[in-house]
């Protein structure tokens, strides 16, 4: 990378840690981080998935201890996602994956300006998702 490159790269990192949905998201991650009650839901989740594909995994399954796990699973799932901390990280995470396309979809059109248009169609039907 040449020195002037570097030097607005850098300045735009400086503008990207500014950005209110960066902000956001760092305020965010750090709450969920620091909810003790969701922390220990998300822990006990996977411990249980866990569980649940070793027991699946079983040549002679415990189709009762399965299901148990199975529906502890969904309970602790729901109570996660029901959470108030949960559904502002996935929207500000939902945010920063957007973030993230534009800035991708910006050095695609560097890279090849003829193979990448702003609709997201790279051009060629054979990565084509249909029309829009």
């Amino acid at each position: 990378m040449n020195q002037k490159l570097r030097e607005k790269f850098e300045e735009f990192l400086t503008l990207l840690e500014a950005d209110s949905d960066i902000i956001e998201y760092k305020a965010t991650r750090e709450a969920y981080e620091n909810d003790t009650n969701i922390i220990s839901k998300v822990n006990e989740y996977n411990v249980q998935a866990s569980i649940l594909e070793q027991e699946s995994k079983k040549p002679e399954k415990d189709t009762l201890l399965i299901e148990s796990i199975k529906k502890r699973i969904d309970d602790l799932y729901r109570e996660i996602t029901e959470q108030e901390t949960m559904k502002r990280m996935t929207a500000a995470e939902d945010k920063l994956t957007m973030l993230f396309s534009e800035i991708n979809m910006g050095l695609q059109r560097v890279i090849n300006p003829e193979g990448c248009h702003d609709d997201g169609c790279g051009g060629s039907c054979s990565t084509c998702g249909g029309c829009h």
